[in-house]
């Protein structure tokens, strides 16, 4: 069976998918310029036989092909263990493997996105019973290990392999299985994915490490030697004592303890050491008794989501979720419906139908899961879920973070938190306002997002230049002068992670967000000042479940909240967080809520990811240029530009009014807001409002 054609799940860059969507481009840099490494590992009874330090090599030879691995130890750790029981396998083999993607094609691997995936499929044994017994034949192969100044020896990379793969071509084209590579010098290095050992008198003999990978199966093997009181000898082993051995094997995760009955004419026989060792290893790796088979799940639970995001609806389908979409007509999109299991069409705020669809999905083996992550959709599911049972966060804690005269009221009597407010209806209340509390001042609906209908007030207005208001109650507040940021978070049964922060660029004339940088550039003081205050606020508010984001000013007097969602941010802040970190905020949203397990330390970043959108003068689009030269600037990972010949731009006050964006990302700050203005410097928008 093709290796790419089969059925079961691949956890690949923090997700399981269908082992046929595990895929890459060709372009991918790995596949040009043998940025790839791997592992090769065992499962016994649905345990790997040390993990982490099979981990931890994985982490070593990225770092040795100048690649860093976007996951901790711990979460690969945990991803393995998650595709093994999600593909029922027992006794199997484990491939991780980490490339570089495709954001550039060129002999340096600067500007591409490590990627990570992890594979198993069952695996009892590489040899039959036969060989087992009888040993291998080897050939001694052409081809050597390459100097350690000519390339890292000791990592397990794809490069390193391509030696043993054209020696086992040679080795086999002689009628053996396998070769034993010699290193620069002329010495026994290794097999071609296995160490050797030979026997002379008593002692064991191998060689010496840093000339080949020394495995995690040799070490293993050392030490159960030692525990047998055989000596163990590592040195520089020429070609022509193999004739005086009185044994030789090998060993490797795949291979285990293999014999080896011939080396290019002189024979071995399975010698006591070597059945010692073979017996030793078995008994170490494998369950004392007999362990039952890993059992499937009974079937992973059903993700209802109030309101139709692809992009959650995709987290949910990769991790083995069965997805029910429920939306309005208008706002649903064909890709949503391709992508869903099922879709309800209608208004999900009618919670008594909404409820009674969702009973016929309450049986499901894997039981159910509501969820939203659209602003309309927050107290909807949070009401929805009370009523059904579910483990959500309390509808006046939703009702808080929604309404925010609410949140202010609730925050009136905490000095950290109390922010000058009240009422308005009118420019009649908002004078008033003013009179009472200085001329600067902000006034946003109650509800919503987006800037949508918030002004930003700096002096009283005449009524003749008194900007339109909202037809509804609003929030007027008290201007807090200071830079902006947002903390993005999660929070898993009432325990708080902050996963970073964000930095808030405004429009010069409003307080449109432009961009954002992550993570933000700030002091540790001032980074734990933030956070700290952002703790103390949810936990104030009583959010104990799912993603969070809220935004703060860093005052003189120190940070202040200006509001908090029980949602991820907008504005693609968790592609920047993503492209950062490597932390896949949506993945992690889902897996929370589903009850699969989530990274307790999200990595840190390894780069700063900025988005800045583009401010074109109003008026009617005459011509658009560069876009495509801008895709393809250093560090640029997206371009996007919302406009034709013929559009209309609009005076920018709310978010609806932006018409597109680049992200970019670079190893510091400077770099990266670098790589994004240039990017915006290339994009040319003429309209007939140009100056």
């Amino acid at each position: 069976m093709s290796f790419a054609d089969r059925d079961g799940l691949i956890w690949l860059d923090g997700r399981l998918v269908p082992w046929r969507s595990a895929r890459l481009h060709v372009l991918s840099h790995g596949l040009h310029y043998g940025g790839a490494v791997f592992e090769g590992e065992r499962a016994y009874g649905g345990t790997v036989f040390r993990l982490r330090a099979h981990t931890e090599r994985l982490r070593a030879s990225a770092a040795a092909m100048g690649m860093t691995l976007p996951f901790s130890d711990a979460e690969i750790d945990a991803a393995t263990v998650e595709v093994l029981a999600a593909n029922g396998i027992g006794d199997g083999y484990v491939r991780p493997v980490v490339w570089r993607g495709s954001g550039q094609i060129s002999v340096s691997g600067a500007g591409n996105t490590v990627h990570a995936a992890i594979a198993p499929w069952e695996w009892p044994a590489v040899f039959d019973g036969d060989a087992k017994r009888r040993g291998i034949a080897l050939t001694v192969a052409s081809w050597r290990r390459p100097h350690p100044s000519a390339f890292p020896v000791t990592a397990k990379s794809s490069a390193l392999y391509s030696a043993g793969t054209l020696a086992r071509g040679e080795a086999e084209a002689r009628g053996c299985d396998d070769a034993l590579l010699l290193d620069w010098r002329g010495d026994v290095a290794d097999a071609t994915g296995a160490n050797v050992f030979l026997r002379f008198g008593d002692e064991l003999h191998t060689p010496e490490p840093g000339t080949m990978l020394a495995g995690i199966t040799r070490a293993a093997v050392i030490e159960l030697a030692a525990r047998e009181g055989i000596a163990v000898v590592e040195r520089r082993i020429a070609p022509d004592e193999i004739a005086f051995a009185d044994e030789a094997f090998l060993t490797g995760t795949a291979y285990e303890v293999q014999p080896v009955r011939s080396i290019d004419g002189t024979a071995f026989a399975v010698g006591e050491t070597t059945a010692l060792l073979m017996d030793r290893y078995a008994d170490l790796v494998r369950p004392k008794t007999p362990a039952p088979a890993v059992p499937r799940p009974a079937g992973p639970p059903t993700v209802a989501l109030l309101g139709g995001k692809l992009n959650l609806v995709e987290r949910a389908r990769a991790l083995g979720c069965r997805t029910v979409v429920f939306e309005r007509p208008e706002l649903l999109t064909p890709e949503v419906v391709a992508a869903a299991d099922h879709v309800v069409v209608g208004d999900y705020a009618d919670l008594d139908r909404t409820c009674a669809i969702l009973g016929a999905f309450s049986g499901d083996p894997g039981g159910l899961r509501v969820l939203s992550y659209t602003e309309p959709g927050l107290l909807p599911v949070a009401e929805i879920n009370a009523r059904l049972g579910l483990e959500d966060n309390s509808t006046d804690t939703v009702k808080t973070t929604v309404d925010k005269s609410l949140m202010r009221r609730l925050l009136d009597g905490d000095p950290r938190f109390a922010v000058v407010h009240g009422t308005v209806r009118d420019w009649d209340d908002i004078d008033a306002f003013q009179a009472r509390h200085g001329d600067a001042v902000i006034v946003k609906p109650i509800a919503g997002g987006g800037s949508i209908g918030v002004v930003r007030l700096r002096r009283r207005h005449a009524p003749a230049d008194r900007p339109d208001l909202p037809p509804f109650p609003l929030l007027a507040e008290r201007f807090l002068d200071g830079p902006e940021f947002s903390v993005e978070g999660i929070a898993v049964h009432g325990k708080h992670t902050v996963v970073g922060v964000t930095e808030k660029f405004l429009h010069p004339d409003g307080p449109v967000e432009m961009g954002h940088r992550f993570p933000a550039v700030l002091g540790d003081a001032e980074r734990a000042a933030i956070t700290d205050c952002v703790n103390d606020l949810l936990a104030l508010v009583g959010v104990e479940h799912g993603l969070t984001h809220t935004e703060v000013i860093l005052t003189a007097e120190g940070p202040r909240i200006i509001e908090t969602h029980t949602r991820h941010g907008g504005d693609h802040i968790t592609d920047l967080v993503q492209i950062s970190t490597g932390h896949d905020l949506l993945d992690a949203a889902v897996r929370a809520r589903t009850g699969l397990p989530v990274a307790a330390d999200p990595p840190p970043p390894t780069r700063t990811a900025v988005i800045r959108y583009l401010d074109p003068a109003p008026g009617t689009v005459r011509r658009i240029s560069g876009v495509e030269t801008a895709r393809y600037l250093p560090g640029v990972q997206e371009v996007r530009v919302d406009l034709a010949l013929g559009s209309r731009v609009c005076p920018v006050t709310s978010s609806l009014d932006r018409v597109g964006y680049v992200v970019a990302a670079a190893e510091d700050p400077e770099a990266a807001d670098r790589c994004a203005r240039d990017a915006l410097a290339a994009i040319v928008i003429e309209t007939d409002g140009d100056g």
